[in-house]
């Protein structure tokens, strides 16, 4: 999936993630604050299977007004999809943090 627009920087090209990978971008990016979120963010929930983090998705939409943002990702399911925060009971449980990669 290429990307573009999103945080007014060059081209990002994002493939799906495997855990190991998916932890590195856990550790070695900045904490974000919810009430920081930007397009671009990049946002990390438990695994299905772990306690650890296993899934990312991307800050796509911010609205502030209803506290929520929408994110892409890939679904092993699905495939890629946009997801809205606020209505996802599956990933409100999940969700461990934000992310920033791209000042």
């Amino acid at each position: 999936v290429a990307i573009n627009d999103l945080t007014d920087s060059k081209m990002l090209e994002l493939h799906r993630l495997n855990n190991h990978e998916t932890m590195n971008f856990w550790r070695l990016s900045n904490n974000v604050n919810f009430s920081d979120f930007s397009k671009g963010d990049l946002v990390f929930f438990k695994g299905r299977t772990s306690s650890g983090v296993g899934h990312v998705g991307m800050v796509v939409n911010v609205d502030p007004g209803r506290n929520s943002f929408q994110f892409i990702h890939a679904s092993s399911s699905r495939g890629i999809m946009i997801t809205d925060f606020s209505t996802s009971a599956y990933y409100i449980r999940r969700y461990v943090g934000a992310k920033r990669v791209i000042k």
